[in-house]
């Protein structure tokens, strides 16, 4: 089965500072960003790395779907929703997150998400 990953900014911000943003496009079979987060990345500094690869269309951006009601609820967000939105929409997306609040989110509401 093919590898899907949805990025949130923290995650792709980081590699991107040590030069390893590739990492992100040879890992998984396929990386999208939602828009959110690729808004929040696109308002940054002009120099940041993740911000020339987002502007450079490095990434694909996606439209996230409306978050399920539990998780507009818990509110970690717009970029880390519409990530997870996305991951909880298809179950074939693993969600990059940069701390353990999905692992709550998952452990509270039992959805098939996976934290990597």
């Amino acid at each position: 089965m093919p590898e899907r990953w949805v990025a949130n900014a923290s995650p792709l911000i980081v590699m991107a500072k040590v030069g390893l943003e590739g990492w992100f496009l040879a890992v998984p079979d396929e990386v999208v960003v939602p828009r959110a987060v690729a808004g929040d990345i696109l308002a940054g500094p002009p120099d940041d790395p993740a911000r020339r690869s987002i502007a450079e269309g490095r990434f694909a951006l996606v439209d996230a779907p409306e978050a399920p009601g539990k998780l507009s609820e818990w509110d970690p967000g717009a970029g880390e929703t519409s990530v997870l939105a996305v991951a909880l929409a298809d179950a074939d997306y693993t969600a990059a997150l940069d701390d353990a609040a999905p692992v709550d989110v998952r452990r509270r509401y039992e959805s098939p998400l996976t934290v990597p």
